[in-house]
């Protein structure tokens, strides 16, 4: 900046410490070129929103920082052959708290895409930070197929002793096997 200004000085400008973005320069330099025009510094740009989506949510999520997280989960079908045999959905999530895992009370889920109907179960968390359930796909109506695993979008809440519910935890349903 020392060195602009000195510049500036030695110009005969008066600079006076500020930038003027419609400042107007002539060239009045002495050398034997032929630059007789005038620049001129114009600020024209306009920021303006140019994406095309449609979205008018407008809330906020507020994240309590007293709630469980969700570090990861998966949902899985697979097909039980010990005893009965069918397909059966695992949804298992690693879920921390701000006061320690012994303070996860249980969760809830949901499922969205696909045959779901918007169902909305409990899951079972233990004191080590795992939440899991296990269904039959034919135990809500109508079924969640195995076949159409991934067209199935689980969502898992987990709440604490404090009352406190996480994030909602989106995950895709996966078939194995």
């Amino acid at each position: 900046m020392t060195l602009l200004g000195l510049m500036l000085l030695a110009c005969g400008s008066s600079y006076d410490g500020e930038l003027d973005d419609s400042a107007t320069e002539t060239d009045t330099d002495t050398d034997p070129d032929t630059d007789t025009d005038t620049d001129t510094a114009t600020d024209t740009d306009t920021d303006t929103d140019t994406d095309t989506d449609t979205d008018t949510d407008t809330d906020t999520d507020t994240i309590d920082p007293n709630a469980p997280t969700i570090g990861s989960c998966s949902a899985e079908c697979e097909y039980h052959v010990t005893g009965e045999e069918f397909y059966e959905w695992v949804i298992a999530c690693d879920v921390s708290d701000p006061d320690g895992v012994e303070n996860i009370w249980n969760g809830r889920w949901a499922c969205s895409g696909g045959s779901c109907a918007g169902q909305n179960s409990l899951i079972a968390c233990d004191t080590k930070g795992l939440c899991t359930t296990f269904f039959k796909e034919t135990t809500y109506e109508p079924a969640i197929l195995c076949d159409s695993a991934s067209s199935y979008i689980f969502t898992v809440w987990v709440s604490d002793w404090d009352g406190h519910e996480s994030a909602g935890y989106d995950v895709t349903g996966v078939k194995k096997g």
